[in-house]
């Protein structure tokens, strides 16, 4: 039985990049103040135009997390198997599984150009082919005894020696990210959680339909899938103090996801804009992405976001949870994570486990 058949939880997405130490040293403080969760971002090149540090290597935080935490659950939110091959993505999470005690889950996506454009082996040829793929085998190796042979499009495995299993029966479960119909319609199929980022709770019900479509097909309930998502959130004392904090990060965040302005219903917008998975990040494309992020309108900025005092947060929350989400992994923005985490720890988390 896997960890996440539970309640609605909250977990912690902490993301100091180009500081991996503070990075683990927050996940300690997160897991003191009640999360449930903890998950990092796992990127490897940041352009300039980005905005952020070099990151760091999110394996390796990670499993330093493990030997410092003792409860909560850890997992990357997103990671991919094309900068790394899916034979030492399953081979890390084995080892961290043991690390950890058993308290692992492998979030996966199909990967994004800005990590993967500067390595010129690597094929972006076929990301959804890869992802399918690479959860097909890693789910192999993880409970083959037997030496591994597979050959999929994107993937060939030849006679592999059975690697170190997991410490989790039957294995650590696999979260795929990712928005698209084909993605939605995988983890409905063959997958154990979602975790796409940024929906507003009326477009994550809608899209939900399509999991439920997988899951038919498969011969599954939708109760079989642990239904995450990742969001910003910014909780201050002051509400007004909290939009304005956030408001030029969840701009340029929904500037990032056409699909969701179209479904918002701004076509014009939609266009002008570019899928995180494409984004390249350059000058020119960071001009285009910032003059989309100016011409979104106000109203609809903080609805894919936790923004403003804890009572508005509270009500935010609910709004998702009643659209569906069983896990909302918040990414609690670095330039106010101190007084956000405090909010969360004395009044939001407390809330919701009283209300479980």
């Amino acid at each position: 039985m896997f960890r996440w058949r539970s309640p609605f939880r909250i977990g912690c997405d902490i993301c100091f990049y180009g500081d991996p130490v503070k990075t683990v040293e927050y996940a300690v403080r997160a897991e003191k103040d009640g999360f449930p969760v903890v998950s990092v971002p796992d990127h490897t090149f940041h352009r300039p135009g980005y905005g952020e540090p070099p990151p760091f290597d999110a394996f390796t935080v990670l499993a330093a997390i493990a030997v410092r935490t003792r409860h909560v659950t850890l997992m990357p939110v997103v990671s991919e198997c094309l900068r790394r091959h899916p034979v030492m993505v399953a081979q890390a999470f084995s080892t961290m599984d043991h690390l950890s005690g058993g308290r692992v889950a492998l979030g996966l996506g199909a990967g994004e150009a800005f990590n993967v454009d500067p390595i010129a082996e690597i094929d972006f040829s076929k990301p959804f082919t890869r992802l399918r793929e690479s959860v097909e085998l890693i789910r192999r190796l993880w409970t083959s005894d037997e030496p591994v042979t597979y050959k999929g499009e994107t993937l060939e495995l030849r006679d592999a020696p059975p690697i170190i299993k997991p410490l989790q029966r039957p294995h650590p479960p696999i979260y795929v990210g990712g928005m698209g119909r084909r993605v939605r319609r995988f983890v409905g199929e063959a997958c154990d959680g979602w975790m796409p980022w940024l929906y507003t709770p009326e477009t994550y019900r809608a899209d939900l339909k399509e999991i439920e479509a997988g899951c038919r097909a498969a011969g599954r309930s939708l109760d079989e899938i642990d239904l995450g998502l990742n969001i910003r959130a910014v909780v201050l004392e002051d509400g007004d103090e909290a939009r304005r904090v956030a408001e030029p990060g969840n701009r340029i965040a929904l500037a990032l996801r056409p699909r969701l302005l179209e479904a918002l219903g701004y076509p014009e917008l939609a266009r002008m804009g570019e899928m995180i998975w494409s984004s390249t990040f350059t000058d020119d494309h960071m001009a285009r992405i910032r003059e989309v992020a100016r011409r979104i309108p106000s109203e609809i900025v903080e609805r894919a976001a936790i923004v403003g005092s804890p009572d508005e947060a509270i009500e935010q929350i609910e709004e998702f949870k009643r659209a569906g989400v069983k896990l909302l992994a918040l990414t609690l923005m670095t330039a106010r994570f101190e007084e956000t985490e405090r909010l969360f720890r004395e009044r939001i988390l407390p809330y919701f486990a009283e209300e479980s």
